[in-house]
């Protein structure tokens, strides 16, 4: 069963990829492409054909019914990155995280998965399959594929959403209103140009705001919460929290933490950038924009 919703849900993704893309995407082909996307404020899309990848079996327990899917496609609402000391992006991150009700399994199943992609085209798609109880890992999957850059006849796509224009804000009145007034807002920071940095695992990230308070004339807080396998808690389950606050003065402060699936305890001290989104002679490390209609 869960593998007729699971072709019964690719097919329906393939006839609504195949009746936009001409009209409002971009197939992005190498990786600065990518990079550059994200960092313009852009939403992308992911496509996976796995039959094109070389794959490992889905391991599992004795009983659990788990069948992986041949085909898999996202929307990519936030991004991680790691750059080198030269600047250069050396690695982009992004996870879903969906829950699943399989045969044999008595619960619902957290389906986690992390795609990472590297500048040479290489994207590695790593998917967990989880039990709340506990969170006990049932299956795990791995599919080694390439960027597919229009010739190479690789299986992975990456779209630009060009239906929409990303638009810079440079006032806190432009900020505040554009939330007032409905907007799609998206952020975007590089960490390492943020004041002080400190051996934080991420040095670059951004992506949807989908939570906001607003303190009219001071301030806008922001919430933001990713389920993540974290390297620094000893890759445990927790979920990282991306606390966004702009400031008046046009100062966004980030704090990342990461806290317990169980019992919601902090698990590693908060990482904290304060980030300009102005500054005079140069781009600002940290943008915030709203998405506008293409004209």
């Amino acid at each position: 069963m869960a593998g007729h919703h699971l072709r019964e849900s690719f097919f329906i993704f393939i006839f609504l990829i195949s009746s936009v893309k001409t009209q409002e995407s971009e197939q992005l082909t190498d990786m600065e492409a990518i990079k550059d996307a994200l960092l313009a404020g852009y939403p992308l899309k992911y496509f996976a054909d796995y039959t094109k990848c070389a794959r490992t079996p889905v391991v599992t327990i004795p009983g659990v019914d788990i069948e992986e899917p041949s085909d898999y496609g996202t929307t990519i609402d936030s991004f991680r990155g790691l750059r080198d000391v030269t600047g250069a992006v050396v690695q982009l991150t992004f996870t879903t995280t969906e829950v699943v009700d399989f045969p044999g399994i008595p619960e619902h199943v957290i389906v986690y998965s992390t795609i990472q992609a590297f500048p040479d085209g290489r994207v590695t798609s790593t998917t967990q399959y989880i039990e709340r109880d506990g969170l006990m890992e049932v299956g795990n999957s791995i599919n080694n594929c390439a960027l597919n850059d229009g010739s190479n006849g690789e299986g992975v796509f990456i779209y630009k959403n060009t239906f929409l224009n990303p638009v810079r804000l440079t006032t806190y009145e432009d900020i505040e209103s554009s939330f007032i007034d409905g907007y799609s807002i998206r952020y975007m920071a590089v960490f390492t140009k943020c004041g002080e940095f400190n051996t934080g695992f991420d040095t670059l990230g951004g992506g949807l705001i989908p939570l906001y308070y607003l303190k009219r004339g001071e301030k806008i807080i922001a919430s933001i919460a990713k389920f993540y396998n974290s390297p620094f808690a000893l890759n445990q389950y927790v979920v990282d929290t991306f606390k966004v606050d702009i400031w008046k003065n046009m100062t966004m402060q980030v704090a990342l933490s990461a806290i317990s699936v169980d019992d919601f305890s902090q698990r590693y001290t908060d990482e904290v950038y304060n980030c300009p989104l102005i500054v005079q002679t140069q781009p600002p490390p940290a943008v915030v924009f709203r998405m506008a209609p293409r004209t």
